[in-house]
């Protein structure tokens, strides 16, 4: 059986910016469910309120600090991305 890594082209997708904040939440979730519970203190700081706010702001702009070191250090993303 072989496994998955980052370069096959599941990987290559390109999302926005939205949803890879809600894919990594859902991720993080599912982890959660199978009993990893150093997870919650994660999930509570990256809960998205009915509004689309965020239950800690404070991780918005660590994410997008985060997005943008990457893009620009490690070039992750083409100029269209």
């Amino acid at each position: 059986m072989s496994y998955l890594e980052l370069k096959d082209d599941k990987f290559s997708e390109k999302i926005s910016l939205r949803d890879s904040y809600e894919l990594m939440y859902q991720f993080v979730l599912e982890i959660h469910k199978r009993g990893e519970v150093d997870t919650s203190w994660l999930l509570g700081s990256l809960g998205v309120c009915g509004d689309g706010s965020s239950t800690d702001p404070a991780q918005l702009y660590d994410y997008i600090s985060v997005f943008n070191e990457l893009k620009n250090q490690r070039k992750l993303f083409d100029s269209n991305g």
